[in-house]
C-alpha cells in the first residue's frame, strides 16, 4: 500500500466486525472520503500466523506505517502507543479513544499498561484526541489529558428506522416467533450483562421470549439469534424492551442508540458513557440488578412515550452530523 503527503490515513485495528470500534472506524473511512480528501483505511494485522502477543504484533507493524509519508494520521490506542517507537515529524496525529475497562480482558495487566502507553503518547504526539462521549472527555482530562474533543458514532437514521412491519412479520415467522412477545436481553456476553439480565427476568416475565443476539457459545437457557444485521435492528423493533445491562463502561452504546432509533424502549445499567445516551434520551437506568424487574415493567408500561423520546434525541446523531463534525475537526488541524 502507497501512502504520500496528501494520504489521510485511518488505522483500522478492530478485526471484529460486532464491535463499536470497527463500526467507528469504517464510519470515518468511508463518509471522510471526498474529492477534497484523501482517505484510506488502514488495516493493521498481525506480522504472524496466530493471535498471541497480538498487541506487540499490532505495534511492530505500526512501526512500519510510521515511518512512511501522509498528510493525517487517525489512530486507536496501539498505534498511538506506536508513535513512541518510531513516527515522521511532519505527519500530524488524531487519537480515538472509544473506551478503557480491564473487565473482561484476558490480560487486563497488559490493558492497564498500553492504557498507561497511550496517554504518554498523546500527551507528546496527538494535535486532537476524540472521545465519544462526555464521561470518557472527564475520565482522560482526569488523566492530564486536555486536548479532547467529543465526536459522537454516527447512526443511517433513516435506513435504520425503516423497519417495516412486514419485516416483522418475516422475522417472527422465520423464527418461530410468532404471537410471542419478547424482550432482548442485548448482545451474546457475559460482560454485556446478558446472564444477569435473564436471572433476573425469567421468572417476572414467563410469557415474554427473552432473547440476546450474536454467537451461541454453549447451553445458553435463553434463545441466542446470530443473524444478519438487518435482522437484528428487526429483532429490536420487535421486542418491547432492549435490556442493555453492560458490566464494563460502555463507549457510547451502539446497540441501545439503535433501539433507541426503532422507538423500542431501552433499560440499561448506565455504565461509561451509556449513561449520558439514556439519560438524554430519557430511557430507564437501572444500577441495581434486583429492581431490573421494575424498571422493566415500567419501560414496558410506558413503551409509546419512552419510544418517542429515545428517538427524538438518538435521531440528531446521523451520518451527516459525524462528518460535518469531524470535517471541522481535520480542516481546522490542516488549515
Amino acid at each position: 500500500m502507497i501512502f504520500d503527503e496528501k494520504t489521510i490515513r485511518v488505522f483500522r485495528i478492530f478485526q471484529n466486525q460486532r464491535r463499536g470500534g470497527f463500526t467507528y472506524e469504517k464510519l470515518l473511512v468511508d463518509q471522510l472520503n471526498s474529492n477534497s480528501l484523501k482517505v484510506i483505511g488502514v488495516p493493521v494485522s498481525n506480522i504472524l500466523p496466530f493471535s498471541k502477543g497480538i498487541r506487540f504484533q499490532q505495534l511492530i507493524r505500526m512501526v512500519e506505517y510510521n515511518r512512511q509519508e501522509s498528510l493525517l494520521d487517525i489512530r486507536s490506542i496501539i498505534p498511538t502507543v506506536s508513535l513512541l517507537l518510531a513516527r515522521r515529524k511532519e505527519t500530524k496525529h488524531i487519537a480515538v479513544f472509544h473506551h478503557h475497562d480491564s473487565i473482561g480482558q484476558s490480560q487486563p495487566i497488559f490493558t492497564e499498561v498500553f492504557f498507561r502507553l497511550f496517554l504518554i503518547s498523546a500527551k507528546k504526539y496527538i494535535s486532537k484526541v476524540v472521545v465519544v462521549a462526555e464521561f470518557w472527555k472527564e475520565y482522560l482530562e482526569k488523566r492530564g489529558l486536555t486536548n479532547i474533543c467529543v465526536i459522537k458514532n454516527g447512526f443511517d437514521v433513516k435506513d435504520i428506522s425503516s423497519v417495516s412491519e412486514e419485516e416483522c412479520v418475516q422475522f417472527r415467522r422465520k423464527y418461530n416467533l410468532e404471537n410471542k412477545r419478547i424482550i432482548y436481553i442485548g448482545n451474546n456476553s457475559r460482560i454485556k450483562g446478558v446472564y444477569i439480565a435473564y436471572s433476573q427476568l425469567k421468572t417476572a416475565f414467563p410469557e415474554h421470549q427473552l432473547i440476546a443476539s450474536g454467537e451461541k457459545f454453549g447451553k445458553e437457557p435463553f434463545l441466542v439469534l446470530n443473524m444478519p444485521y438487518r435482522e437484528y435492528l428487526v429483532l429490536l423493533k420487535v421486542s418491547e424492551c432492549a435490556v442493555i445491562y453492560s458490566l464494563f463502561n460502555e463507549g457510547w452504546c451502539r446497540t441501545a442508540h439503535e433501539a433507541m432509533l426503532l422507538k423500542t424502549p431501552v433499560v440499561g445499567s448506565g455504565k461509561g458513557g451509556m449513561r449520558e445516551l439514556l439519560e438524554n434520551g430519557k430511557q430507564i437506568i437501572c444500577t441495581n440488578p434486583k429492581t431490573l424487574e421494575k424498571s422493566v415493567d415500567m419501560a414496558i408500561n410506558d413503551k409509546e412515550s419512552l419510544g418517542e423520546a429515545g428517538y427524538k434525541y438518538a435521531a440528531q446523531f446521523d451520518l451527516n452530523h459525524f462528518k460535518e463534525s469531524w470535517m471541522e475537526l481535520i480542516t481546522g488541524l490542516l488549515d
